[in-house]
């Protein structure tokens, strides 16, 4: 037997660009990540983003794209192998 991946739609960013936008425009975050936060799982860091789960913890460091999926919730994947995975759809962050 053979098999293909699923296609499958994500909410993701980079860890920097977050950093970033948490610093100089909130209100420009991407709405997923502001309820996450809001929620408790998100701590925003200097240069890192650390997300709190029910049994794990993780922290994001810059280089890495922080990944919102509906049916797995919050990962951390490095940004080259996110790009294998995955092609953009929108510049928009939300």
């Amino acid at each position: 037997m053979k098999f293909q991946t699923k296609v499958k739609t994500v909410d993701a960013a980079p860890i920097s660009e977050l950093i970033k936008l948490a610093q100089e425009d909130w209100s420009k975050l991407p709405t997923w990540f502001k309820k996450e936060y809001q929620l408790g799982n998100i701590f925003i860091g200097v240069d890192k983003i650390r997300l709190e789960g029910r049994l794990s913890r993780y922290e994001a460091p810059c280089g890495c794209m922080l990944v919102h999926d509906l049916d797995k919730g919050l990962s951390v994947v490095k940004e080259n192998e996110f790009f294998e995975r995955y092609e953009k759809q929108s510049e928009h962050i939300d």
